[in-house]
């Protein structure tokens, strides 16, 4: 399916194309605006802005919103809003291309006004852009007309606030003018449907399919060994009816981290989904003539010469391709050996990216973050409102911004007050435990702020005061999460807000590639904190709690050309 951007400058008339559109196509067109509009109503959206003047009623003001982050003075909150917002609307589009394949559609289109926003630093969510372009003063009388409160100093200010036109232009693969000739303006939009008709249909593509669950590097090899092969690849995320009760994630589940692990390939790897039916008449449903399949020995070429065989007696146009193993030992990475074997070990989220793309880490994390979270608040059917708040800490950690206070930093912590908990069974009670989890989990929520610390804590108290804990217990939930904030104060007495403080550092002490690509990427423009904290590490001068101490006390060695890049960093700063 071609994922289609259509986009513009405001006043340009992106909108009018995308209804012209709908109507030639007889299919719904995102708006990806409106969906960013929603995202306003989120209660993170509220409590980070809480404190500027862009409410009525309680609820936001489109406008005064508009008037605060278009201000060229209030850059930083318009970067927070965006921060906020665009996640969701990339989400809410994943599922609108992803019904869009499900539904079989040739081309799919989204009207989006600001591609590099919303792309975040991730690869485009389009295979093709259409540009609405139109002269500036064209642009300025619409606006003008369509919002008549508005002065030409207002109006100018929108314009030039968005992306330059000419860089518009230069991401089109289609350019419509709409200068205010409706015929004309039609007549293009005919004109472009069927170019992105035949370039669709055009595509060289192959199809492998697979149950997926989860997708490992054995799987990656596969893929890029047929993009060598194929323009296209088509991943079909399968469901077989005898292991429907077997699968670790659902079918939408193993889709969503195919995509995420496929995502660099941008429009040359497409993701669907089957449940049931065979794959050789979904491939002659699509118009695909071409299977792939990874084969590792004699045996499995037997196997799946048999399956060949079946497929082109069910569509005689149907040829599969082998893809042989290159020897590397991605061959015997399988979807079991990951869920049981890596997934079963205590340290299975350090170890799983040897097994398996990032996507499926970050899976498994949010995976095991929801049990944990709902299992402190009382299993995932307890009530409407407990499902709400466990599905907001999930989104919150899942944000593509976040590098590295993602849920595996919070999973690798829980594991740790587990541990410290085992050995110190006197001093801290399971009661204690679940306070030390509550706030662990609770504790990066908020992201991207000044104050991340304080608004964690005061959602923390929001979140603990709906599930029903005492006030003395809320106060020692937002004390530990205000710990994490290492700002020197004394804890010494509070046990809870130590061993928070000492899990939140124990990065430090981390022999993995988390420590050297994130802390010193954080750290590289000033060697001499880095090396500070190296020292204090090993010198127990940051850790409080004992076990905490008694596994960290030496920073990582670090890889020899990391090595000469902080020396190089360190001479010149």
């Amino acid at each position: 399916m071609e994922r289609v951007a259509i986009t513009g400058g405001i006043g340009s008339g992106k909108s009018t194309v995308g209804d012209i559109i709908g109507q030639q196509s007889g299919s719904e067109v995102f708006n990806a605006d409106k969906t960013a509009r929603e995202a306003l109503a989120l209660p993170v959206v509220h409590k980070m802005f809480a404190n500027y003047d862009v409410f009525t009623e309680g609820q936001i003001d489109t406008s005064k919103m508009a008037a605060l982050i278009f201000d060229p003075n209030n850059s930083e909150q318009k970067e927070l809003l965006e921060s906020l917002t665009h996640p969701v609307v990339r989400t809410a589009l994943d599922g609108f291309w992803r019904e869009g394949q499900q539904a079989g559609q040739e081309a799919a289109f989204a009207e989006i006004p600001l591609l590099d926003k919303t792309e975040t630093g991730t690869p485009p969510q389009y295979d093709s852009v259409i540009t609405v372009y139109a002269d500036d003063d064209v642009r300025l009388n619409r606006i003008l007309q369509r919002n008549s409160d508005w002065t030409e100093q207002q109006a100018r200010q929108r314009m030039e606030a968005q992306t330059p036109p000419i860089m518009n232009l230069a991401k089109a693969s289609y350019v419509i003018i709409n200068n205010g000739d409706q015929e004309l303006l039609e007549q293009q939009v005919t004109n472009v449907l069927k170019q992105i008709k035949i370039n669709a249909s055009a595509a060289r593509a192959a199809i492998y399919a697979g149950s997926f669950d989860p997708i490992t590097n054995g799987h990656m090899e596969v893929i890029e060994q047929g993009l060598k092969a194929f323009e296209r690849i088509v991943v079909v995320v399968a469901t077989n009816s005898d292991k429907v009760d077997k699968y670790m994630f659902t079918i939408g589940e193993r889709a969503d981290i195919v995509r995420a692990a496929t995502e660099r390939y941008g429009a040359a790897v497409e993701v669907a989904e089957l449940s049931g039916g065979f794959i050789a008449k979904y491939a002659e449903q699509r118009g695909i003539k071409s299977l792939i399949r990874g084969v590792r020995s004699p045996e499995d070429y037997a196997v799946e010469d048999g399956i060949a065989v079946a497929n082109r007696l069910i569509s005689k146009e149907l040829d599969t391709f082998y893809i042989p193993s290159r020897g590397n030992g991605n061959e015997i990475i399988s979807s079991s050996l990951v869920r049981k074997e890596i997934y079963g070990t205590d340290d299975w989220i350090d170890v799983m990216p040897k097994f398996a793309p990032d996507a499926t880490t970050r899976a498994f994390s949010n995976k095991k973050l929801r049990q944990e979270w709902q299992s402190l608040i009382g299993g995932p059917d307890n009530n409407q409102e407990n499902s709400a708040i466990t599905n907001e800490i999930i989104q919150a950690y899942s944000n593509p911004r976040r590098r590295y206070h993602d849920s595996g930093h919070i999973v690798r912590g829980l594991h740790e007050l587990e541990e410290f908990a085992l050995a110190n069974q006197d001093d801290l009670d399971d009661a204690q435990l679940d306070l030390a989890k509550f706030a662990w989990i609770l504790h990066d929520f908020a992201h991207g702020g000044q104050e991340d610390e304080e608004t964690s804590a005061e959602i923390a108290d929001e979140f603990a005061y709906q599930l029903g804990y005492d006030q003395r217990s809320i106060e020692q939930i937002a004390a530990a999460i205000l710990a994490t904030k290492h700002d020197g104060a004394d804890n010494s007495n509070a046990l809870l807000s130590n061993l928070l403080a000492d899990v939140d550092l124990a990065i430090l002490g981390l022999n993995h590639p988390i420590f050297t690509t994130v802390m010193l990427d954080k750290y590289d423009k000033n060697m001499l904190i880095f090396q500070t904290m190296c020292l204090m590490t090993a010198a127990n001068k940051f850790y409080k709690t004992s076990l905490i101490v008694s596994k960290f006390t030496t920073c990582p060695i670090l890889p020899t050309n990391t090595t000469s890049r902080l020396e190089k960093i360190y001479i010149t700063s």
